[in-house]
């Protein structure tokens, strides 16, 4: 279950919502962090809540060094799950799978700034090691065109977000 951190319509963030939706969740029901996980303090208050999956981009992406944070990140002690969103670059992403990124994010949304398109993803996806999920992230994609990415680009999931909730961000 994916927890947003950051309120859609005024864009304020509260690292500590994800944790206090985690308590409400049934046993088979897993939190994922998102957004606002800014270090590993951030990580490590949220694996003391139960959650050991993170969604981390604007952090890493805004960061002087991405791969020395990723690996503080996934330095935090005990068992936990990072997709690093976002990124455009093969070398950028394959650094990341090094340092500990459990699965990259390829962002298929035509008015994102970090929009792939199928041949750029294809490129990206190649550099990952073997292990590293490569995840695409739509919003109110056709069907046809998140079977075909995931066909070209060999995704291994999808995540996919409604207009509708983008909507209440304007």
């Amino acid at each position: 279950v994916g927890i947003n951190n950051r309120n859609l319509a005024s864009f304020e963030t509260d690292v500590r919502a994800a944790h206090r939706i985690a308590r409400m969740l049934g046993p088979h029901q897993h939190p994922v962090a998102a957004s606002a996980i800014a270090g590993p303090a951030d990580v490590a208050a949220a694996r003391a809540a139960g959650i050991r999956a993170f969604l981390i981009g604007e952090s890493l992406v805004r960061a002087p060094d991405a791969v020395a944070l990723l690996r503080q990140l996934v330095a935090v002690p005990g068992q936990l799950q990072i997709k690093v969103c976002g990124l455009t670059d093969p070398e950028q992403a394959r650094a990341c799978a090094e340092a500990g990124a459990d699965a990259i994010g390829f962002v298929f949304y035509p008015r994102s700034p970090r929009h792939l398109s199928l041949e750029k993803a294809r490129s990206v996806r190649a550099a990952l090691p073997a292990g590293v999920a490569a995840i695409g992230v739509f919003v109110d994609a056709h069907e046809a065109e998140i079977l075909e990415a995931v066909r070209q680009v060999g995704l291994d999931a999808v995540q996919l977000v409604a207009q509708a909730v983008l909507g209440a961000a304007r």
